[in-house]
Formats: C-alpha cells, sequence, structure tokens
C-alpha cells in the first residue's frame, strides 16, 4: 500500500470513529457490525436525543424480533457510558438473569477493541465487576434488577 492510500485509509477510520462517538447508529455499525433498518434509526435517534437532553423519558413498543432489545438494553447503554460521565443505568427485564446478561453483553462490549478505539479513557472500574453491578473508570454505574 502506498502512502497516499494508507493516509486515505487512515482519514476514512478517523472519520468512522468520529461519527462513531457522536452518532449511535454509526456506534452500533462501529461495534458490532450492524446496519440499522430505519426503525433502529429512529430508536437510536430518540436515544440520542434523551442523552444529549432533549428527551426525559421515553416508552419503547415493538413487536418481538424487531431489535429493540439490541439497541435499547445493549447499544444505548454501551453508547451512554462512553459519551457521559456519571451516567447511571438501571437495566430492568422480567428476570434478574436476562437483565445480568446484558450487563456481561454490555461489559463485553466495553472492553472489546473497537470500544477502546472508541473511548479510551473508559474501562471497567476492576473493585466493581459483577455481571449484574459494575462501574466504569469514568464514574458510570451499571445496575441489573429483575421483576
Amino acid at each position: 500500500m502506498d502512502e497516499v492510500t494508507r493516509k486515505i485509509e487512515l482519514l476514512k477510520e478517523l472519520k468512522r470513529r468520529a461519527d462513531a462517538r457522536s452518532s449511535l447508529v454509526s456506534f452500533a455499525k462501529y461495534v458490532l457490525d450492524v446496519d440499522a433498518a430505519k426503525h433502529h434509526k429512529i430508536i437510536c435517534n430518540t436515544f440520542e436525543r434523551v442523552f444529549f437532553g432533549d428527551l426525559r423519558r421515553v416508552f419503547l413498543a415493538a413487536p418481538p424480533g424487531s431489535a429493540k432489545s439490541t439497541y435499547s438494553s445493549l447499544l444505548a447503554p454501551a453508547f451512554a457510558v462512553g459519551i457521559k460521565e456519571g451516567y447511571q443505568i438501571i437495566s430492568a427485564s422480567h428476570s434478574t438473569e436476562l437483565a445480568e446478561e446484558f450487563g456481561r453483553k454490555i461489559k463485553n462490549i466495553i472492553k472489546s477493541k473497537e470500544y477502546r478505539d472508541l473511548f479510551p479513557h473508559v474501562e471497567i472500574d476492576q473493585r466493581n465487576d459483577a455481571a449484574g453491578r459494575w462501574s466504569t473508570t469514568n464514574g458510570c454505574t451499571f445496575f441489573a434488577a429483575g421483576a
């Protein structure tokens, strides 16, 4: 690969990272390589409005298989931890086991190379690293609860 091509590829990667730090749709593509459908983009836009202070509450209702859990219980919390210091997340599901499973999956995203490329300042705090209750080095906390 010649020098010009290498620089172009580096600039493309830096642009992808900048987009992934500012957009939940781009974040999903970057860390999990998922392409958002139209309804996913609406969900992501709604969560961004919550994270950036435009909305205080959201009620999400969608049919089974619409990836609402992927976006709302996995990707949105992982994104929030990267962009917000001191964010507190409660994952409530019909069972504690399911909520803790999301907690483990979010931690796996945070520990991934892709996530570290985006948010190098964020790590799981090793002093508080259980599946259902953990914290990060930027002061965010996660708590899993079952109904």
